[in-house]
C-alpha cells in the first residue's frame, strides 16, 4: 500500500506557493467578496446546510468537530474521506499538515478535526487536523471504540500524576495498566480503591507539536471497594 506521508507533509507548502501575494490582490475583488458575505443571511445559510459527515446535525460556524473516517483519495490539493458510505473532500490548507510525521495511506482509518466556514457566500468544510485513532484500549482490548461514547469498567486505582500538560491517573484492569486523563478537578480516590469507572475516548492536542490524538478520558467514578495486598 503506497504511503503518502511526504505528500501530506508538503501539501501546505504547495498551497502557499500557489497562493498569490495579498499585496497584489485587487482591492475591488476583496471588497466584492466582503459585500457578498455581508449580504447573506448567515443564520439561514448555516441552518440549511448539512454535511455528509454529520447529516442529521445542525452545525455551527467555527465549532470544531471530530470524526473517524476512512481515507479514500489523496491528491496534492485535497483529502477525500468516507464516513457511513458518503464521501467528503477537504481542500488541504490546515497549517498542522506541515509537521505531521505519520504515514497515511488510502484505506486507512484516521481521526479528523474539521469545521465549517463561509467562503464567498458558500458553506465550506475545512480540515483543521488529522491523526491516527487508537480504536482500542487496554480497558477494552477486543472492542472497536467510538469517539465520545461512554464505557463502564471496574478498575483498581494505582496513582495520580499531575506533572504533565494533562493530568491523569493510572488504573489497572486484570494485568493491564491504563492512564485516564482528567481535568484539574480533585480525584477522590486513593491507591487500592476499586472503582466503577465511566470513561470515553476523546481528543487531546499534544502541546507544541500540533498533533491530534485520542486517549481515554475520565467521565465519572465511584468507589465500590478497596483492594489490599496480601
Amino acid at each position: 500500500m503506497k504511503k503518502y506521508s511526504i505528500l501530506l507533509s508538503l501539501l501546505l507548502f504547495s498551497c502557499r506557493e500557489n497562493t498569490p501575494n495579498t499585496d497584489s490582490v485587487d482591492p475591488n475583488s476583496v471588497v466584492m467578496e466582503e459585500q457578498i458575505n455581508s449580504s447573506i443571511d448567515t443564520t439561514l445559510l448555516v441552518k440549511n446546510f448539512r454535511s455528509q459527515l454529520l447529516p442529521d446535525k445542525e452545525l455551527s460556524l467555527d465549532h470544531y468537530y471530530n470524526d473517524v473516517v476512512l481515507i479514500k483519495k489523496i491528491t496534492p490539493t485535497t483529502l477525500t474521506v468516507e464516513k457511513n458510505g458518503k464521501e467528503t473532500s477537504f481542500p488541504v490548507k490546515a497549517e498542522s499538515m506541515t509537521y505531521m510525521d505519520f504515514d497515511y495511506s488510502v484505506g486507512q482509518y484516521v481521526v479528523i478535526r474539521w469545521k465549517i466556514i463561509i467562503d464567498n457566500g458558500k458553506i465550506t468544510e475545512v480540515l483543521e487536523n488529522i491523526g491516527k485513532f487508537n480504536r482500542s484500549s487496554n480497558l477494552r482490548r477486543d472492542q472497536v471504540l467510538e469517539i465520545g461514547k461512554i464505557y463502564k469498567d471496574t478498575v483498581v486505582f494505582l496513582e495520580n500524576i499531575t506533572d504533565y500538560d494533562y493530568f491523569f491517573f493510572l488504573v489497572s484492569k486484570e494485568k493491564d495498566t491504563v492512564g485516564i486523563i482528567y481535568y484539574d478537578d480533585e480525584i477522590p480516590f486513593r491507591k487500592g480503591d476499586t472503582i466503577a469507572l465511566q470513561w470515553k475516548m476523546d481528543s487531546i492536542d499534544i502541546a507544541g507539536e500540533g498533533i491530534l490524538s485520542f486517549e481515554e478520558w475520565y467521565v465519572s467514578g465511584k468507589k465500590i471497594g478497596h483492594k489490599t495486598k496480601k
